[in-house]
């Protein structure tokens, strides 16, 4: 049984390459189509989570779409997040990032700003890097109360591991469930 494909993000004139590049196994020269750039690649794997199961390319495609973007997924509900990661299969989602710095457990680091639903305390990426963290805090000087939190999770929490990043950001970005406890840790100068 075929699966069909949403191609409405994919630009009209690719959507012929975005296709065969899929048949042919690589997520990224699929998602590299997208008419409005990488800030759609997680709507693309989300319209086309069966299609890409069926052909066993969902964990690698989720994994490409939440690195790829330049600037985050806040205006996406954690619980569409969360079951998005909870369909991946989660020792093929690990296997496609990074073997992880050692056996953990590991002490991570968040960096949010701004108010309310936005700010993602408990979010999904982590870093075990306190300046880089910071980093993030700061990064928009346009948001409020800039903070790091903390948490420590064992390895078997950890969905993925990126030690650069898709855009080799010199950044460990640790993919985890959004932790329940977390602790505030500083703020951070704007």
């Amino acid at each position: 049984m075929t699966v069909s494909l949403d191609l409405d993000l994919i630009h009209p004139d690719l959507r012929a390459q975005a296709v065969a590049r899929l048949d042919a196994g690589d997520v990224g020269k699929f998602l590299l189509r997208a008419a409005g750039g990488n800030q759609y690649w997680l709507t693309i794997v989300f319209d086309n989570m069966a299609a890409l199961q069926a052909r066993g390319l969902y964990e690698p495609a989720l994994l490409l779409a939440w690195s790829g973007c330049r600037m985050n997924y806040s205006h996406w509900s954690t619980g569409v997040l969360a079951s998005m990661f909870g369909r991946a299969d989660r020792a093929r989602l690990r296997a496609c990032g990074d073997p992880l710095p050692g056996s953990g457990p590991y002490t991570l680091y968040r960096g949010v700003a701004g108010t309310e639903r936005r700010r993602r305390v408990r979010g999904f990426s982590w870093t075990d890097d306190r300046e880089k963290a910071a980093w993030f805090a700061a990064r928009l000087p346009e948001l409020a109360d800039p903070v790091i939190y903390t948490t420590v999770v064992d390895a078997d929490a950890v969905l993925a591991y990126l030690h650069d990043g898709y855009y080799g950001r010199a950044e460990c970005e640790f993919l985890i469930m959004p932790p329940r406890k977390v602790v505030r840790v500083e703020r951070v100068a704007a």
